[in-house]
């Protein structure tokens, strides 16, 4: 699978996951998935590689954009389409408001942080493209 197959399925498991347990029908749209086909396949598998050594387990570490952007919030195309993430009315902020006590993060809605992890710490790592990459001088 390619780099940026994995980023739109993290993206599409974050989407079904919200559409099922908050009824939130636009966190992914297909502008977003427009946006990361747009992306050389290069970017993609750096910002998976960013996402697999931070750990990938929190709502924005798992995020493209946010691994993309890093902290330039103003600079992020996600939020143009959406807010910003902190931001009053964003799609995450309504996300957050809607989110059961029980929840700390959307990620950890069921099952879906199982599915991320399974994605980046065991299929991701083991690409072909990922170990000639990656691990050069490691093995």
């Amino acid at each position: 699978m390619q780099a940026q197959e994995y980023l739109l399925k993290i993206m599409r498991l974050k989407q079904a996951a919200l559409q099922k347990h908050l009824g939130v029908e636009d966190y992914f749209t297909e502008a977003d998935q427009e946006e990361i086909l747009s992306w050389s396949e290069d970017e993609c598998q750096g910002l998976l590689h960013k996402m697999y050594l931070i750990g990938a387990v929190g709502t924005a570490q798992c995020c493209p954009w946010c691994r993309k952007y890093a902290s330039l919030c103003g600079e992020c195309t996600y939020a143009t389409r959406h807010k910003s993430c902190g931001a009053y009315g964003s799609t995450y902020r309504m996300i957050l408001d809607h989110l059961p006590a029980v929840y700390e993060t959307f990620i950890e809605l069921p099952g879906l942080r199982t599915a991320i992890y399974q994605l980046i710490f065991v299929h991701y790592i083991n690409e072909p493209w990922y170990s000639v990459k990656y691990r050069k001088g490691k093995e």
